[in-house]
Order: structure tokens, then C-alpha cells, then sequence
């Protein structure tokens, strides 16, 4: 059988080999996330109930345009990048050909 590693510490694992320590650790990994997923889905309930549908409308849009922001700021950057590699290349093209 393969064996699982637990986290117990940061700096050191404890090695595990036994079935049902396997099935708790992998019961576990799979659990965490659900509880954590349901647990922002609750305070997204509770926020439902306690604010307008303006107030959600309002949220969504500075959210939209500081994602939005983001995406294109990244995009930018890249776009930038592909440009200087572009441009380096054609000097040292250009700097070879008179050579």
C-alpha cells in the first residue's frame, strides 16, 4: 500500500500505513473544503437577507470593475512584454544584418 502523509507540524509529517488513518486523512481532505464552500455560502444567505438588492447591484459593480481592472492590467503587462521581446528582436536582427 502507498502511504499517506499527515500534516501534523510545519516543519515535520508523520508517516501513516495503516487503511483507516489512509481513509480518515483522504475523508478529511475531501471535507474541509465543503465546509469552508458552505460556510461562505451561509454568509452570503445571511448577507442576502440583510441588504437591498441595490446595495448587490452596488457591490457586484465595484467588484466587476476592480476584476476587470485587474484582468486588463495583467493583460497590458503581457502584451507589453510580447512587444520588448518583439522590438529586441528586431534590433539584434537589425544589428547582425550590418555586421
Amino acid at each position: 500500500t502507498d502511504t499517506v502523509y499527515i500534516p501534523t507540524d510545519r516543519t515535520r509529517k508523520r508517516q501513516v500505513s495503516s487503511s483507516g488513518t489512509r481513509r480518515l486523512a483522504i475523508a478529511i481532505s475531501c471535507i474541509k473544503p465543503v465546509v469552508y464552500l458552505s460556510i461562505v455560502a451561509g454568509i452570503c444567505r445571511l448577507l442576502s437577507w440583510l441588504i437591498t438588492k441595490e446595495v448587490v447591484i452596488a457591490i457586484g459593480l465595484i467588484l466587476g470593475f476592480l476584476i476587470a481592472g485587474t484582468v486588463l492590467k495583467f493583460a497590458l503587462s503581457v502584451i507589453f512584454t510580447i512587444i520588448k521581446w518583439i522590438i529586441v528582436a528586431i534590433a539584434v536582427i537589425a544589428i547582425l544584418s550590418v555586421i
